[in-house]
């Protein structure tokens, strides 16, 4: 189940007449590893390119300032590039990510080569050159209607973090120097100082 990328402009919403299953979904975005694809709750799969270089900078500094406070707080697992199996019927996947160990543990012992079905503890998300914002900012939402009980939305361009929480506004922060983790990931603190540069 191959996309042709080179002759479909990006990012693309597919809509197959029969949805595709869980397992024919794992398929196809084995076979498209150089894009982005995730599935609506309609079935729709939304594909878009990786990452700019950038954005991957960015990113791989927000990994590494999680990943070193998860290892010290020893909570959870920091995982990168995941997609999960949400209770709506989507398949989102997040660039960062953030899993208490006893509820990621189920997957790891059974081997699971899949997506896991299960909604994050938090999760961090970019703002891509390649994204069409209304969809992302329906996605953070989405990731909170799913069970997410924190959500971060990080905006190169702007400088800004956008907190997503369960019954709560989002809260924009404008050019912040820190942004102070809370809830399942209290304790983290994100300096921006070695996220923007």
């Amino acid at each position: 189940m191959n996309l042709p990328i080179t002759d479909v402009p990006l990012p693309v919403r597919l809509l197959y007449q029969t949805p595709l299953t869980d397992e024919e979904l794992l398929r196809f975005s084995e076979g498209n590893e150089v894009v982005w694809i995730e599935r609506e709750p309609d079935g729709a799969l939304y594909v878009k390119p990786i990452l700019a270089t950038i954005e991957g900078g960015i990113c791989a500094a927000v990994n590494f300032a999680l990943g070193t406070w998860a290892e010290a707080d020893g909570r959870g697992e920091m995982l990168g590039r995941c997609g999960y199996l949400l209770p709506d019927g989507s398949m989102r996947g997040s660039p960062i990510s953030w899993v208490l160990k006893e509820r990621i543990a189920p997957f790891e012992q059974e081997k699971h080569d899949g997506y896991p079905r299960l909604a994050p503890d938090f999760i961090v998300e970019l703002m891509s050159v390649f994204d069409d914002p209304p969809y992302k900012l329906r996605k953070m939402e989405q990731w909170i209607a799913n069970g997410v009980p924190l959500a971060w939305l990080v905006a190169p361009e702007e400088k800004t973090v956008t907190i997503y929480r369960p019954g709560k506004k989002p809260e924009c922060l404008t050019h912040p120097t820190s942004v102070q983790g809370s809830g399942p990931i209290a304790g983290f603190e994100l300096v921006m100082a070695r996220v923007w540069e």
